[in-house]
């Protein structure tokens, strides 16, 4: 498996790659939104959560949430199912 990723020194840090190996047991986007949402309401000095997630299309994203609901994408690592013929490519 060989994944896009970021060359952007601030956001490669925030790049779990052990999870990416292990994707499938990434969280869905409604799961990673719902994980950001209890932190904010359980922690008020959080002002924002980053969260890596598996999309509906295989995609995963790294994705940045806000205390209003707002959602960046920071990278898009792609489906690594396609991505070199896949986890034994």
């Amino acid at each position: 498996m060989s994944l896009l990723l970021p060359q952007n020194p601030e956001i490669r840090d925030l790049v779990d790659v052990a999870r990416l190996v292990d994707f499938q047991r990434l969280p869905t986007f409604r799961e990673a939104k719902h994980g950001a949402v209890q932190m904010f309401e359980s922690d008020s000095a959080v002002s924002r959560v980053f969260a890596q997630s598996i999309r509906a299309n295989g995609d995963i994203h790294l994705l940045s949430f806000g205390p209003r609901g707002g959602v960046k994408v920071l990278w898009n690592f792609g489906d690594p199912l396609k991505i070199g013929g896949g986890l034994n490519a």
